[in-house]
């Protein structure tokens, strides 16, 4: 008889009891199974849920920065219809660039691509790199880019290749308001204002970014009644400053063409309006081209050299001496002293220029024929404590807060030490160093009755509605009294009518001012080398001022003083300044 169970399968070495091992192995894989799916839930819905939102948002969802208007930024201009003109505004652009995912054949399209954007092989090679990456949904391929190119390129009507319209930063006056405006540069991480009032208000200037947000379906439509989001750009704010186009040009162009006279290294020009501190120009040579920041090595230029490059000024700040001394009345315009040709002070010996001996002479003397053993006698006469003090109401050591970045402050800490060499060498310029702006600034005060004002730059700021925020001239503190800036004011007339610097006078109008020859001390070891800087800083027209200016020639080659470099290039800037102020001449 047949075995039971035999027609349903029964394997005879079955015993009850045990397992079959195909069920085991069966368990375990389910296990493992479970485990691995548990494993692959808690990294896609815990650790990379932010990873998977974003990826889903970006296939349901639309999002486009709308992007706001760069505020400009104007200078006065007579010249043109309402009295301004931008220096810098914004210019139409294109970006072209790729949606890589929708690229078939990345070689090709680069290949294409390569002639008109003007790429070389070795660019077309890694544009064919950019259009291969995988899922890449937007490459940017060149920025920048004319109306012209993308026509051309829009013309091959490649798939996945586009152009949007952006704005771009554009400098009409070049090089001549480049430190003032600095540019608007492009990283990594970000498109900024760098350097210049572009860098100061960045904030201002860009204005901020808004958005609009829409559902779309899989197949990229809106969804028209899915979630809508939009917030509005704000368009940034336009700046309208102080600088006056036609003597802001004029001064750059008399300058840049000074320093290739005298074979200098560089040059600086800074003027302001003694009643109101308005700066009315401000130029520095080497500049660069705002439009081409990108091809500049020397990241100097990008600063104002009238606000960074401190200096060891010389004679020029004898006036600065004289106030000192004058307005604590231990001297008077008419005090004598008697000069020997040099003084010892603390075991070192100070000399006139050339060693030049010039007997008996009074204070007004000592500024007109500029005489080292002078000043030294006044401030000696006026001591450490009282000339310090002065030093420091004029501003110096103390940045003047003028709205440009980076200015510095300058060094008067040997007017802090005791050794009385330090007072004798300060009197004339020496040990202590200053900005061609901080220069402006006090011949300003002189000029104003012996009131310091703040300089600024920005007068308005223009918000994207139209209203408009003034600022007012705003005064510091009174540096000297009114009597003693009167005094000086006529000692720096005669400095020029009859001392060394004439050629910084005009026929005709009362201009006042001093030269300064100045050593330049070594960077790496005490003492000075044989390279000077030449300024000239002065006021005019004295009884009726609308400028104060600092001119500064840089290492000149062949001619040893200022009153052959920095006094005329002031004497033909001022000349214009009084053409343009509509300041008619004295009748002597």
């Amino acid at each position: 008889m047949p075995v039971a169970g035999a027609q349903f399968g029964h394997r005879p070495w079955a015993r009850r009891g045990s397992r079959d091992p195909r069920l085991v192995v069966l368990i375990v894989v389910g296990i493992l199974a479970w485990g691995a799916l548990a494993s692959r839930l808690f990294v896609v819905q815990v650790l990379r849920r932010q990873w998977y939102v974003g990826l889903a948002a970006g296939q349901r969802e639309f999002f486009e920065r709308l992007y706001p208007e760069r505020g400009e930024i104007f200078v006065r201009d007579r010249r043109q219809p309402g009295g301004r003109f931008p220096i810098a505004t914004n210019r139409e652009a294109f970006t072209i660039y790729a949606v890589p995912q929708e690229i078939e054949n990345p070689k090709s399209v680069a290949g294409r691509l390569a002639p008109i954007l003007h790429f070389d092989r070795e660019q077309e090679i890694a544009l064919a790199a950019r259009l291969a990456k995988v899922g890449d949904p937007y490459e940017p391929i060149l920025r920048r880019a004319t109306p012209e190119i993308r026509a051309s390129v829009l013309a091959l009507g490649l798939p996945g290749i586009a152009a949007e319209r952006t704005l771009i930063r554009y400098y009409p006056d070049g090089s001549k308001t480049a430190q003032l405006t600095g540019f608007v540069g492009e990283d990594e991480r970000r498109v900024a204002g760098r350097y210049g009032l572009e860098g100061a208000f960045e904030r201002e200037l860009a204005g901020s970014a808004g958005f609009l947000e829409n559902e779309r379906d899989p197949l990229g439509r809106w969804i028209v009644f899915g979630k809508r989001e939009r917030a509005a750009s704000s368009n940034g704010v336009d700046l309208m400053l102080t600088i006056e186009r036609e003597v802001q040009q004029e001064a750059c162009r008399l300058l840049e063409a000074s320093v290739a006279a005298n074979g200098a290294a560089g040059g600086t020009v800074i003027i302001i309006h003694p009643m109101t501190g308005a700066v009315r120009a401000m130029c520095g040579v080497p500049s660069y081209d705002p439009n081409r920041y990108a091809d500049v090595a020397d990241l100097a230029r990008f600063n104002p050299a009238a606000i960074v490059a401190a200096y060891e000024p010389g004679s020029v700040f004898k006036p600065i001496t004289m106030a000192a001394a004058l307005d604590a009345s231990v001297v008077e315009p008419s005090t004598r002293f008697t000069d020997t040709g040099s003084v010892t002070v603390g075991g070192f010996t100070i000399t006139n220029t050339d060693s030049r001996v010039y007997g008996e002479q009074t204070m007004a003397d000592v500024l007109r024929f500029s005489i080292n053993t002078g000043a030294v006698f006044a401030a000696q006469t006026l001591g450490m404590d009282r000339f310090r003090a002065t030093v420091e109401r004029f501003g110096f050591g103390n940045t003047t807060g003028i709205e440009l970045a980076n200015e510095v402050a300058g060094d008067t800490g040997n007017l802090r030490k005791r050794e009385a060499v330090y007072l004798a060498t300060a009197s004339y310029g020496q040990g202590i160093t200053m900005t061609p702006l901080q220069l402006a600034v006090a011949y300003a005060a002189i000029a104003n009755g012996g009131r310091l004002m703040q300089p600024y730059v920005v007068e308005e700021f223009v918000e994207p509605d139209g209203t408009r925020r003034r600022v007012e001239p705003r005064t510091i503190r009174d540096v000297v009294s009114a009597r003693t800036a009167t005094l000086l004011q006529g000692m720096l007339v005669s400095v020029v009518r009859e001392g060394y610097p004439k050629r910084a006078g005009v026929p005709g109008y009362l201009i006042g001012g001093k030269t300064g020859t100045a050593q330049i001390p070594f960077g790496d070891r005490p003492g000075y080398s044989s390279d000077m800087i030449h300024t000239f800083a002065g006021i005019g027209p004295v009884d009726s001022p609308t400028f104060a200016m600092v001119v500064r020639i840089d290492r000149p080659k062949g001619l040893r003083f200022a009153d052959s470099t920095a006094a005329p290039l002031f004497g033909d800037i001022a000349k214009f300044i009084l053409r343009y102020d509509g300041i008619a001449p004295r009748k002597e």
